[in-house]
């Protein structure tokens, strides 16, 4: 009887012991900074590679993280800086500079309510350039867009001088609204 209760004690110990090594963290904390001035990068993604686990840099670029055993690299990524992986075998401290990149805001287009870029709209889109103006006597920065762009409408306010305009844009069954003073 004493055996069986002394085999049944040590089965849950081994278990115990199982289950911590199996779910096991190790604590990791670091900085991340701009490598050119040295500056802290805020709200940058750390993220253990090949898991869910991650968070962000504060507003000193500090981060503190809880990865599990078997997770090897770390991923930082920020818009505007080149993603890095560093390892992490055998760190209990990872300090990073990141490198900015240089993209082009081409790929972004404002949409009224957020922003996509541009390979990924359907519909139309429209570009208007200086040499897409009016011509001719010009009194009100409206009157230069006017008429060239499908389904905008713009409306005066008033008949006064300087009484401002309002440019409506037609945005996903809802309408967005620009005012002009």
């Amino acid at each position: 009887m004493l055996s069986q209760k002394l085999k049944k004690t040590a089965f849950i110990v081994l278990l115990t012991l199982l289950a911590q090594i199996s779910f096991a963290q190790k604590q990791l904390t670091g900085k991340v900074t701009d490598s050119k001035d040295g500056s802290p990068v805020p709200g940058v993604t750390v993220q253990a590679k090949g898991s869910k686990t991650g968070t962000q840099t504060a507003a000193d670029g500090s981060y503190s993280l809880s990865v599990p055993n078997n997770v090897n690299t770390l991923v930082f990524s920020s818009v505007g800086y080149a993603p890095q992986e560093v390892s992490i075998d055998g760190k209990t401290s990872v300090s990073i500079s990141m490198v900015v990149t240089n993209t082009s805001m081409n790929e972004v287009v404002v949409i009224g309510y957020g922003t996509a870029r541009k390979r990924d709209l359907t519909g139309a889109v429209t570009q208007i350039t200086a040499k897409d103006f009016q011509k001719g006597s010009i009194t009100t920065p409206e009157q230069l867009i006017s008429g060239k762009v499908a389904g905008v409408s713009i409306i005066s306010n008033g008949g006064a001088p300087g009484a401002g305009s309002t440019i409506r844009i037609p945005v996903e069954h809802r309408s967005m609204r620009a005012t002009i003073h």
